[in-house]
């Protein structure tokens, strides 16, 4: 989708705490403003932006500089703003002081950019001469990108001019005699290190910062998903009643289908006719499903997705195709599903004034099976299939978050089965090497336990993960009230010293995954109001911050962290559902980390059932989830099964890892756990660690080198012996 500039630059100024400004015309649904902000100030430090208001428009800072001497003090921001429905052409920039001299903004708005996570790289500079400059990105990773720079700059004389590397200088005006703000814009087609500059006319303090943003995808086109054809019609089952029917007329009728990676649910059809007299509305419903596919599968747990309501009176009394659309597109990912025809309420419904549903009775050929509710309960029935369509809108595969060697696309392959036909999607091509999804280097957020000083991060470690190549790191922490026994492991959660951190590693393009970390010593907390309230609160402060990949809501939640209200693993994954609502509400673009599946409580070696367990909790529709999908810890433990280190890496890849690809695509896959054992056999530690990234390299899945900073020269070993910088 070409990214074009639709209106701009439009100036604000004010010698006051806040700069109003209304746009030349309202912004457009779906296109990101871009705000441009510079305060002059005579003291340490200038006021800084505390805000933007605008009706339907969500502002969040992407980038900042600051830089002064003396009486001569300059702040510098980018803004980004991303227009919702009917959005306001009135804004309210907010400061946190008055300025001395002078604050400014150029705003501009673009069409064609991510809506979402389209901050890809950033860079900040500041000084005092007459050629200020907006520091220098490393390399982006996406081709198609807009590059913008913020210079505020403190000159008196005239313009700004001459801006370099092929940018276009937007604003630059000298203001009130004071400064001026130039807004420079760049669209690029190649990857590449982005930095401009420009003259100014006088020798004076100055900051600025640089970011380049991402280009968004093209509308998606809408296909079949899963079908069985109105060539197959033979005959009719009848709805007689409104669901949910406790007699013997059914009000629901369901078709078992499979669910194809890649596409969002946005309308089902079914044929139908029905008679005159028939009074209704009917919907369409997506429910997981529990039992065997093709034989006995049931609906189950609460309804996944709803269509809009239609009224019977659009059914008319011949057969034909009805269609129901779901307003909110529903992320289908692999695994199974049941579409159901349903009757939600009636006016005149009975044994004559009734709806007919097509099906094939004589030879059906699809591999699903249909199935009704009556009686209170659901009956499955393999000896018919009921036509049926389910579309579905193509896109990045559920729920696509950021990549770190770019956005790619799943190739579709139309086959023809008998008379209906159904997209196959093979899997993702391989990264290109040495690249991974959230690679990573993880440990305490403060480096060493007990809380210490957030300078532990030495710049030598710092210089470990740009070696290495992170582009994020597991910040592990407890919350101070996480029990006694916990609090002697990992460092406790303080706002101040995780801001350093997150600053650390924000220099060297590395963004933190916040990570509750059980280490069998959470007892009795998971499923309290304490920990919800907590990740309440580290959401309100966090909400929206560019440096925070995402949080991992809980490691490990072995049965000993369960609270009293959790005594199964559905409560346990029901909780994890309401706790994600609760971080939502209040963070609704923040990236989730679902707790690991493996051996550590929600179910061992049975990704499919763990899968449908959370589909039953609306897990996956909530979108925007990562799956920790298994800790694949050291090599010489109890699980090694007489195997070589490159044969269990093998092993893990098939048997761990491959199934959960399967159902949910690489991309919401990470293996937060492994590294090499200080104190076991350093020549098998080191050939595991190797071997596991690079399976993880071949199936295109993010891995985390754990507990980096206390084994760093054992895995600095592991990972030289793998294929990651080759």
């Amino acid at each position: 989708m070409a990214i074009v500039r639709v209106q701009g630059n439009k100036k604000g100024t004010n010698s006051d705490s806040s700069i109003a400004v209304t746009l030349d015309s309202s912004p457009t649904e779906g296109n990101l403003l871009i705000a441009c902000v510079g305060v002059i100030h005579s003291t340490s430090p200038a006021p800084t932006v505390t805000g933007i208001t605008q009706s339907n428009v969500s502002w969040t800072k992407q980038k900042d500089s600051a830089y002064g001497t003396g009486d001569v003090w300059v702040d510098s921001e980018i803004w980004v703003g991303v227009a919702a429905a009917s959005p306001s052409a009135n804004l309210t920039i907010a400061l946190t002081g008055i300025p001395s001299a002078r604050a400014i903004t150029e705003i501009c708005e673009y069409s064609g950019l991510a809506t979402s996570g389209f901050l890809d790289k950033t860079a900040s500079a500041g000084g005092n001469n007459a050629s200020p400059l907006t520091g220098t990105t490393v390399s982006t990773n996406a081709a198609n990108e807009l590059w913008v720079g913020c210079l505020a700059v403190t000159q008196w004389t005239s313009s700004l001019t001459s801006p370099l590397n092929g940018f276009t200088l937007l604003g630059g005006a000298v203001t009130s005699g004071f400064g001026s703000v130039g807004f420079l814009e760049k669209i690029v087609s190649a990857v590449g290190t982005a930095n401009s500059g420009a003259s100014s006319p006088d020798w004076t303090r100055w900051a600025a910062c640089i970011v380049t943003l991402m280009e968004g995808e093209a509308p998606p086109s809408e296909d079949i998903i899963d079908s069985y054809v109105e060539a197959n019609y033979d005959s009719y089952s009848q709805l007689e009643a409104v669901h949910p029917s406790a007699g013997a007329y059914a009000g629901l009728y369901y078709q078992a289908f499979t669910g194809q990676l890649g596409y969002n649910l946005s309308k089902a059809a079914f044929y139908l006719q029905r008679n005159a007299s028939l009074d209704c509305v009917l919907q369409a419903q997506l429910f997981a499903i529990s039992g065997t596919y093709g034989t006995d599968a049931v609906p189950t747990g609460s309804a996944l997705a709803v269509s809009d309501n239609v009224d019977s009176s659009a059914v008319a009394t011949s057969f034909g195709l009805v269609e129901f659309t779901f307003s909110t597109p529903y992320a289908l990912t692999g695994g199974y599903y049941a579409i159901c025809l349903v009757v939600v309420s009636a006016t005149t419904i009975n044994g004559t004034d009734d709806l007919w549903i097509g099906r094939d009775a004589s030879s059906p050929s699809h591999d699903g099976n249909r199935g009704w509710y009556s009686n209170s309960t659901y009956t499955p029935n393999a000896t018919a299939d009921i036509i049926f369509y389910v579309y579905g809108l193509t896109g990045e595969p559920p729920p696509i978050t950021s990549h770190c060697w770019g956005v790619h696309n799943l190739v579709m392959e139309l086959n023809l089965l008998s008379t209906k036909k159904r997209f196959v999607i093979s899997p993702p091509p391989p990264p290109p090497t040495g690249e991974l999804l959230y690679s990573i280097i993880g440990d305490d957020y403060l480096a060493r336990y007990n809380n210490g000083d957030p300078s532990q991060w030495t710049a030598a470690i710092l210089a470990k993960l740009s070696q290495w190549r992170c582009n994020t790191a597991r910040l592990a922490f407890y919350f101070s009230d996480s029990g006694t026994w916990a609090l002697g492991h990992h460092s406790v959660y303080v706002e101040s010293k995780m801001n350093t951190v997150l600053d650390l590693f924000d220099g060297i393009n590395v963004k933190g995954i916040l990570d509750l970390h059980n280490l069998a010593d959470h007892f009795d907390y998971v499923g309290t109001a304490a920990m919800t309230n907590n990740w309440k609160a580290l959401a309100t402060k966090w909400k929206d911050d560019p440096r925070v990949e995402g949080f991992n809501i809980f490691n490990e939640p072995n049965p000993s962290s369960w609270g009293p209200s959790i005594t199964t693993k559905e409560l346990l994954i029901e909780y994890f559902a309401d706790l994600i609502d609760e971080i939502r509400a209040i963070d609704p673009a923040r990236k989730i980390f679902f707790p690991v599946c493996d051996g550590m409580s929600i179910g061992l070696d049975d990704p499919t059932t763990t899968y449908n367990l959370m589909n039953t909790y609306g897990i996956w529709a909530k979108g925007n989830i990562v799956m920790d999908i298994t800790h694949p810890y050291f090599f010489e433990n109890s699980w090694d099964m007489g195997l070589t280190p490159e044969q269990k890496a093998t092993w893990y890849g098939t048997n761990r890892i491959q199934p959960w690809i399967d159902l949910i695509g690489a991309e919401n896959c990470w293996i937060g756990e492994t590294f090499a054992w200080v104190g076991k056999t350093y020549d098998l530690q080191v050939r595991w660690l190797g071997a596991i990234v690079d399976e993880c390299l071949a199936k295109n899945v993010g891995l985390q080198v754990w507990s980096y900073v206390g084994k760093q020269s054992w895995c600095d070993a592991g990972l030289t012996l793998s294929s990651y910088l080759d």
